[in-house]
């Protein structure tokens, strides 16, 4: 799949993901209401944060916003075999990678529970 994407996107440190869907119906208006957009450029904004951060800051940035689904559930970061193991916290909406220092033996018991169970239920990639 990699190959289907040009090598200086998969390369970018502001790369994030790609998603394989399996979608079973699609709908569309018929555009009677729908205002006209012109395309006015290529926005720049992500690549120019990223490169500003550079790959250290992306890979920080990443392991704390991207390490959970909006719905809690490991990102495919957490699968591959070089990420730091994180365990999340929920504040203001979102799921975030929690510093495991700042936490009590408690709530490190239970996010290793939960982990656990996140890899049962969500079996093999």
């Amino acid at each position: 799949l990699q190959k289907a994407f040009p090598e200086s996107l998969m390369t970018h440190a502001g790369f994030r993901a790609v998603f394989l869907v399996d979608v079973q119906r699609v709908q569309s208006s018929c555009g009677y209401a729908v205002p006209f957009m012109t395309f006015d450029g290529h926005r720049n904004t992500l690549l120019e944060w990223s490169e500003k951060k550079g790959a250290s800051g992306m890979e920080e940035y990443r392991h704390l916003k991207n390490s959970f689904s909006i719905d809690g559930k490991a990102s495919l970061m957490q699968h591959a075999s070089d990420a730091k193991p994180a365990a999340k916290t929920f504040q203001d909406g979102f799921y975030y990678a929690a510093d495991p220092e700042s936490r009590s033996a408690a709530e490190k018991w239970a996010a290793t529970a939960a982990r656990a169970a996140d890899c049962l239920l969500s079996g093999p990639l």
